[in-house]
């Protein structure tokens, strides 16, 4: 059985790796700390080093939180890649097509 968080090939270890990375980079443009975004983010140094490590896997309420705080949208975040505008038929669409 295929994890969920499995992206193609991409095992959820390999995920959780580049999600860190993406954390670190986004951390280090902005130009903050470890300890700086552990401070806003209310937790230890220690695990924001473990985030960005991808040993700590962020809840979904902690990553909405670093996007804002290192003003990141999530698709960046998890390494989506942006999408184009959508005409209104395919806007339309996209929800039907995702449950079939």
């Amino acid at each position: 059985m295929r994890h969920a968080l499995q992206m193609g090939s991409k095992t959820p270890d390999s995920f959780y790796a580049a999600l860190g990375g993406r954390i670190g980079k986004a951390r280090r443009e902005r130009g903050w700390t470890q300890e700086q975004l552990a401070e806003a983010l209310g937790c230890s140094q220690p695990n924001v080093s473990d985030y960005e490590a991808g040993k700590v896997h962020p809840s979904v309420k902690t990553l909405w939180l670093i996007c804002e705080l290192l003003r990141v949208d999530m698709d960046t975040l998890v390494g989506h890649a942006p999408r184009g505008p959508r005409s209104s038929a395919e806007t339309k669409e996209a929800p039907i097509k995702s449950l079939r």
